[in-house]
């Protein structure tokens, strides 16, 4: 008689125990974006195994002088992403080995297709950018040049190629915070 009760008892804590991992797991696949650079809302994140041109992903920057810009924009940080609590940055692949990139003061060009909206920006609210120089160059293997939407977005007008490895989730949205839904 003891043992059937316990069973009652054990089943559904168990199953309140794994569904509640589930609960924490997904919750864990989920980041809300809060910058403008790229659409505002909810975003499910997932391993990612090759980055493609017109991928969304969160990386990590290393260069210490533009982590410091990124403190001083305020973007938030996982602690268990990147390195020293670095803030994380949601960025859209716009290249692939081998494609030439051309950064103007008029903005960026990639194998001649100018981008919309990428006119480098000195300062935002007196924030120092730290553009890139101008020039052009072809992306070797491993490298990648991403950019958000706006003008005003920090990306790699700003801070440059980035290396796979700084390159941790895929992001796709599921939610857009800032549109209306009917």
């Amino acid at each position: 008689m003891h043992i059937k009760a316990y069973k009652k008892c054990i089943a559904p804590l168990i199953l309140g125990c794994v569904l509640s991992g589930t609960l924490i797991f997904v919750k864990r696949q989920f980041i809300y974006n809060p910058s403008p650079s790229l659409t505002k809302g909810y975003y499910f994140t997932y391993p990612i195994i090759e980055p493609k041109v017109d991928d969304i992903v969160l990386l990590c920057i290393w260069d210490e002088s533009h982590i410091e810009v990124l403190h001083q924009l305020g973007l938030p940080y996982k602690s268990d992403e990147c390195p020293r609590n670095t803030p994380y940055l949601m960025k859209q692949i716009v290249t692939k080995e081998g494609d030439e990139v051309s950064v103007s003061v008029d903005g960026v060009r990639v194998n001649n297709y100018s981008y919309k909206n990428s006119r480098i920006v000195q300062k935002s609210r007196q924030i120092n950018l730290l553009p890139l120089k101008f020039g052009s160059f072809k992306l070797k293997h491993n490298e990648y040049f991403v950019l958000g939407v706006t003008p005003h977005s920090y990306d790699s007008r700003y801070f440059g190629v980035i290396n796979r490895k700084q390159i941790y989730r895929r992001a796709k949205l599921v939610y857009a915070t800032n549109q209306m839904l009917w």
